[in-house]
């Protein structure tokens, strides 16, 4: 029981070490990440919706067309294309904060831009052919 309570307590501290280097950076990118996929989000709403109703030929969309705006092909790819762009926002920031925590780890602070280099990195090497499934 001892040797579980203090390998928490190693545990605590070693993520309160990551976190205590440069918390307000870490902060500002994770707020700054959030604010643009919420932007994001919203403007791909928006023209998504604009040509949904356009490719469909419908005014407005309600309970006697909703199944068929619904299964339209282009509301297909509009939905895959939005969790694409999405899932790589999502990624923007996952490498950004690995990058801030590695330097962390070793003891550096890190920047705003690093984060970005480093979350734009994470991104471009998603794209990689190697990394595909197919």
């Amino acid at each position: 029981m001892k040797d579980a309570l203090r390998r928490i307590k190693e545990f605590i501290g070693d993520v309160w070490m990551l976190i205590a280097v440069d918390p307000l950076t870490k902060i500002i990118f994770s707020f700054s990440c959030a604010v643009f996929s919420l932007f994001a989000a919203e403007v791909m709403r928006f023209a998504f919706s604009r040509v949904l109703i356009a490719a469909e030929g419908v005014r407005y969309v309600d309970k006697s067309n909703m199944l068929k705006v619904c299964t339209h092909p282009v509301t297909v790819i509009l939905i895959l294309l939005f969790l694409i762009i999405m899932t790589f926002t999502a990624l923007f920031e996952i490498g950004g904060l690995l990058h801030s925590f590695s330097m962390a780890q070793i003891g550096r602070q890190t920047d705003i831009w690093s984060m970005t280099a480093a979350g734009a990195k994470t991104c471009r090497q998603t794209l990689v052919p190697r990394n595909s499934p197919v």
